[in-house]
């Protein structure tokens, strides 16, 4: 290489050099608080990230779902369901959830259908705990009753990867128009 002075072997070893720490560079990744992202290695799921500075093996491994780990609300909103004393009652409120296994949350439901599933999840239970109440325990103790509603809505929603906080109830409504 007469002009440039730099034989062969130290070609190679500059090559090698700059591969090297593109390598280092493609396989940092940087994990935000308050997220999870699960690793993928050809496919199949390895370890989960946790915030933070981590390597993982470029064109081998890559990061496979971004899951958000923060309190999350969705709005609950039933039309129609029936007291255990035959009342017909609408009911809305809010649900306080948060992901605690972000492969679970990840790969047992369908991608990017958590909160949805979670909200079907839930309007069910709700139904189901207000068809084991009476019409003035619903109206009387919304505490009492979202206490049963978490543990309802936890026991579908464990297997998912997704515990409920709180459950609370804003609106009851008769379906006759009184409150």
């Amino acid at each position: 290489m007469g002009n440039l002075g730099i034989s062969a072997p130290e070609i190679l070893v500059i090559i090698l050099v700059a591969y090297s720490a593109l390598m280092i560079f493609l396989g940092l990744k940087i994990v935000p608080e308050g997220e999870a992202h699960t690793v993928e290695r050809l496919g199949r799921y390895m370890r989960t990230l946790t915030p933070g500075l981590h390597f993982v093996l470029p064109a081998i491994d890559k990061v496979g779902v971004k899951v958000d780990m923060k309190e999350q609300t969705l709005a609950l909103s039933v039309e129609q369901a029936m007291t255990r004393d035959g009342a017909k009652v609408a009911v809305d409120g809010l649900l306080y959830l948060r992901v605690v296994d972000a492969a679970k949350a990840a790969y047992e439901n369908e991608r990017g259908d958590i909160l949805g599933k979670t909200r079907d999840l839930a309007a069910t239970a709700l139904r189901r705990v207000l068809y084991a109440a009476d019409l003035d325990e619903v109206m009387s103790r919304r505490d009492q009753v979202s206490d049963r509603l978490v543990a309802r809505i936890n026991e579908a929603t464990e297997p998912r990867g997704v515990t409920a906080t709180h459950v609370e109830i804003r609106n009851v409504r008769r379906k006759d128009g009184r409150r």
